[in-house]
């Protein structure tokens, strides 16, 4: 996120609409009261439609989320996914996840007749990813080692925020892997042999009812590499939190553990070298949680499932080669191969 301030900026219309907002609106509301305002943009993700706003004269810095033409999301109800947004960013915040060391990202503003703008606050500092990649690449393994702790510890505290509720379901899951494995037919990167065989060992899954009664948790819903940003002060602060909702605490660890092992296996070629840091953030969570939580081997045991399936959502990545994707395709088996 750093970088992203040294990169040039284009300026911003006057004439354009999003300018008025924000001279107008929010940077009023952040203290800035200034006339004729010169802002500039820098794309922050094009597939997203995340940018970045500088003012030059104050040197203001917010982030501009639009929902109306994301690349990434089948979502055809923009407004409701705005406010949604907007929404568990408030109620996280009211929880306590506005201080270090665990934090959500503070939302200033939203418009729909913006193009369904959310404006928030900028972060400073580097995402996961960035870790990973100094991991991998550099051996710089005790920074990712510690910064996993911070996320673990932090997914822990969020799960242990959500509302008392029954039993979890193993439908809470299994809807979700057929319209993912019907996707990856389409695109013609899973046979329809290995598409039968998810099905089957998604049934077996079904059957195993002891895996099913832990309650459901407030979970981020997209527990992705760059959706967390470690800063200076040794936090971190989760972003995007329009897929937050109560579900089985696997969905954030098992979608985790399925990105460490696909960037190892993707960046150096060496899916193992990915397990000491899956280890490492299963134990953090798991030490963070209090003594009414499941078990480690129960959290372990589902993790094969939920890492599945995080596995299969990345092979939908076309950028991704076709022999990664299928190997991400083939991990996925294995996990599920009870």
């Amino acid at each position: 996120m750093t970088s992203a301030l040294c990169k040039s900026g284009l300026p911003l219309d006057r004439h354009d609409p999003l300018h008025g907002y924000l001279s107008s609106v929010v940077l009023p509301e952040m203290g800035h009261n200034i006339t004729e305002p010169e802002i500039d943009s820098i794309c922050l993700s094009y597939r997203q439609s995340v940018y970045l706003y500088r003012e030059r004269k104050s040197d203001a810095v917010v982030v501009g989320k639009f929902f109306g033409n994301r690349k990434d999301s089948g979502e055809s109800n923009p407004g409701r996914t705005l406010e949604q947004e907007f929404n568990n960013l408030l109620v996280l915040r009211g929880k306590g996840f506005c201080s270090n060391p665990y934090n959500v990202v503070r939302p200033l503003s939203k418009v729909s007749h913006i193009n369904y703008l959310l404006v928030e606050e900028y972060i400073s500092g580097h995402d996961l990813d960035y870790y990973i990649v100094r991991a991998a690449c550099h051996g710089q393994h005790e920074r990712l080692f510690k910064k996993l702790g911070y996320l673990a510890e932090f997914i822990a505290l969020l799960h242990e925020g959500g509302s008392p509720c029954n039993a979890s379901e193993h439908t809470a899951v299994y809807p979700n892997f057929k319209p993912l494995l019907d996707k990856l037919l389409q695109s013609e990167i899973l046979s329809n042999k290995k598409y039968q065989r998810f099905l089957c060992l998604a049934d077996e899954w079904k059957q195993e009812k002891s895996l099913w009664y832990d309650r459901p948790v407030l979970i981020h819903g997209d527990v992705t590499p760059t959706n967390f940003i470690f800063h200076h002060k040794e936090g971190v602060t989760a972003i995007d939190l329009e897929r937050m909702r109560q579900a089985d605490r696997m969905f954030d660890i098992g979608i985790m553990a399925a990105e460490l092992k696909h960037h190892f296996a993707w960046r150096i070629l060496n899916a193992g070298a990915s397990d000491p840091f899956i280890e490492h953030f299963i134990k953090s969570y798991f030490r963070g949680l209090n003594s009414g939580s499941p078990g480690i081997s129960e959290i372990l045991m589902k993790n094969r499932l939920f890492m599945a399936y995080g596995e299969l959502r990345i092979a939908r990545n076309q950028w991704l080669s076709r022999e990664h994707r299928k190997w991400l395709i083939r991990e996925a088996i294995k996990c599920m191969s009870v």
